[in-house]
């Protein structure tokens, strides 16, 4: 079962016109995504420690109605032991999907694979293999002319710094762009056209929202922070971030402020921000 795929129109008012009931898609699997494309909507699954995409096809005129056609699927990563996913649609209609694997430590590495829009594989390469010292878990990603690539960093004590792994249509790192202690679990990333920005949401589970504001080129223009955590709660993994119109939506988890390791079973909450955001 999936959160309700969210169809949001949001005129200048900035309303969210439905929220629709919670609808079973008859697949199991962790990181589902909803993935809308010019003639309709696709949905990504992780399973069987490997990535598959197929057709997201509607019952009807509305949002309680959806099926999964597993028939229609493909599978667009090639290792057979993956963990953890991240998938991107690239601007050509294709799809970059980052994923983890365990080597020797959990989550120790982490692979790219890329398709067309045919979800036809067409490259595919490890980004770090057996580096413990790094989180590839949860990981964040942007395929956009600006760049392609994955986040990740440390396990949250900011003694690693995150890094952005630049990638290119082979799947080759090409370069690495430090961005100091961040905790970047869960976090969101999107390169913004109409701002010339790449906008970074992260949470560090203490309630606050940080967001970071870059040039393409990486140079940071500016952080801000919003605390939105309800009495007795925290915030977390910020990491459904898109531009609808002229407002962000962002998808982020919210739980009771219970002791390290006692899961991640919690609320999904949907902000509306302006470009300021506010």
């Amino acid at each position: 079962m999936i959160p309700t795929l969210l169809i949001a129109t949001l005129a200048h008012a900035g309303i969210v016109a439905e929220i629709g009931p919670v609808t079973e898609t008859g697949t199991s699997g962790t990181w589902i995504r909803a993935l809308p494309t010019d003639t309709g909507w696709r949905m990504g699954v992780g399973t069987n420690g490997d990535f598959y995409i197929a057709d997201l096809e509607p019952n009807g005129d509305r949002l309680d109605g959806w099926t999964f056609r597993r028939d229609t699927w493909s599978q667009v990563t090639d290792h057979g032991d993956l963990k953890d996913h991240n998938v991107q649609i690239c601007d050509d209609g294709g799809y970059l999907v980052v994923s983890s694997a365990n080597i020797g430590d959990y989550n120790d590495s982490a692979y790219a694979f890329f398709s067309n829009d045919s979800l036809a594989m067409t490259a595919w390469g490890p980004i770090e293999e057996a580096v413990s010292i790094r989180a590839h878990n949860d990981m964040a990603a942007m395929c956009t002319p600006w760049g392609m690539g994955a986040l990740f960093g440390g396990y949250g004590d900011g003694s690693e710094p995150a890094y952005f792994f630049e990638l290119d249509r082979d799947a080759a790192v090409t370069g690495q762009v430090d961005l100091g202690g961040k905790f970047v679990m869960g976090a969101g990333l999107l390169a913004d056209a109409p701002t010339e920005r790449i906008i970074l949401t992260t949470a560090n589970m203490d309630g606050v929202l940080d967001i970071n504001t870059y040039t393409p080129d990486w140079v940071e223009l500016d952080e801000v922070s919003l605390d939105l955590a309800a009495g007795g709660q925290r915030t977390y993994w910020p990491s459904g971030l898109i531009r609808v119109g002229q407002y962000y939506v962002l998808a982020m988890m919210s739980a009771e402020d219970l002791p390290a390791g006692s899961g991640d079973t919690g609320n999904v909450h949907l902000y509306v921000f302006s470009e300021d955001f506010d």
